[in-house]
């Protein structure tokens, strides 16, 4: 059973930006995608990267491999939302696809007008402040939100 969803973006988020991701921060991010999963939260990716065959080809090899199995919504070429809109709809349409509340899901993102967006319409965010992947504050964060729910 599915307690919450754990929404990842990619880029920022889940890479480290123009630099490589050192070991340490692929690490991290995997303890983030495991804790998540340990905790009965359901695992996606939620970006802003429009259709195309490998989203996820971006993302370091030890991150992506626990990721061959999640859903991935991207953003329409076509959409004519704004990028933290189009993001929150998908939070939205996960929380109901999944049965939960939309206060048990969290977006981990990069963006904080994406963040803020998402936090003011009901649904729980983590702003990614360095732009170079989750990092351990970022994970102490999640840790204490998935507490919470």
């Amino acid at each position: 059973m599915v307690k919450g969803i754990c929404a990842f973006d990619i880029d920022q988020t889940l890479t480290c930006g123009k630099s490589a991701c050192s070991l340490q921060q692929q690490y991290e991010m995997r303890d983030a995608i495991n804790y998540c999963r340990k905790n009965d939260m359901k695992v996606v990716i939620n970006t802003a990267r429009p259709p195309q065959q490998d989203p996820k080809h971006s993302i370091p090899r030890l991150v992506n491999e626990l990721l061959s199995d999640v859903e991935v919504r991207t953003r329409s070429r076509t959409s004519e939302n704004t990028v933290p809109q189009d993001k929150y709809l998908h939070m939205v349409d996960l929380a109901k696809k999944y049965n939960v509340p939309l206060k048990n899901t969290i977006l981990i993102d990069d963006l904080l007008e994406t963040c803020n967006h998402v936090t003011q319409l009901g649904g729980n965010s983590i702003h990614v402040k360095d732009e170079k992947g989750v990092t351990r504050s970022e994970y102490t964060e999640l840790e204490n939100m998935i507490k919470k729910i």
